[in-house]
């Protein structure tokens, strides 16, 4: 008989309770290669955990099909809320799983463009315009997915922490417009890549922000 090892994520008491609700509703919902297997709730003494899948690799941070599934597999869609690299686990072949769905998301009616809602997520990664209107769609995952985009192309983090905090956009944007590919992305790569793919990857991801 195989064996399964498995990653458990503690609840934080500050958390709203129904909000971790939604959140293992999804899970117990949602079943697909790229997002991270869900195994159980437990509550315990007090404790509570979420028990998913491990992944052998870590996240993302520390070292994408997934969201599309989730848009176009699921009915109605699910906005996940909170894409950002520690919220993409890595497996023991390097595949990429989103997890973490406590700020998700479901379109209440199927044919809805956008879901209103009190704004929440990490900030670096929020959708502008979900923060101005309140007004969560999919768009607003595909930002987060670009500013993560961004982050493995640039070796640097969603909000740059120099003299002033800039947002990674910000931040690429004029490099990009003077042409400076080798200064947008990573120095540790230490130029070992095709220029032009180089650009076609920083082309798509701004167009994600």
């Amino acid at each position: 008989m195989g064996s399964a090892t498995a990653k458990i994520r503690e609840i934080q008491e500050s958390i709203d309770p129904q909000q971790t609700g939604v959140e293992v509703e999804l899970l117990m919902r949602v079943h697909h290669r790229n997002l991270a297997s869900f195994i159980r709730y437990c509550d315990e003494d007090g404790n509570k955990a979420i028990i998913h899948e491990y992944m052998a690799k870590g996240n993302l941070h520390e070292y994408l099909t997934g969201l599309e599934s989730l848009h176009n597999g699921c009915k109605p869609p699910i906005i996940h809320s909170d894409v950002k690299a520690t919220n993409i686990l890595l497996n023991e072949r390097l595949e990429a799983n989103i997890a973490d769905f406590g700020l998700s998301k479901v379109f209440p009616v199927e044919g809805l463009t956008h879901v209103s809602t009190t704004v929440m997520g990490t900030p670096g990664y929020l959708d502008p315009e979900y923060y101005i209107s309140n007004q969560l769609n999919e768009k607003s995952n595909v930002f987060s997915f670009g500013i993560v985009l961004l982050e493995l192309i640039t070796g640097q983090p969603a909000i740059i922490k120099t003299s002033e905090r800039i947002h990674i956009p910000q931040w690429v944007s004029p490099l990009r417009a003077r042409g400076e590919i080798t200064s947008v992305v990573d120095p540790r790569l230490k130029e070992e890549y095709d220029v032009n793919s180089a650009w076609k990857a920083v082309e798509i991801t701004m167009a994600c922000t």
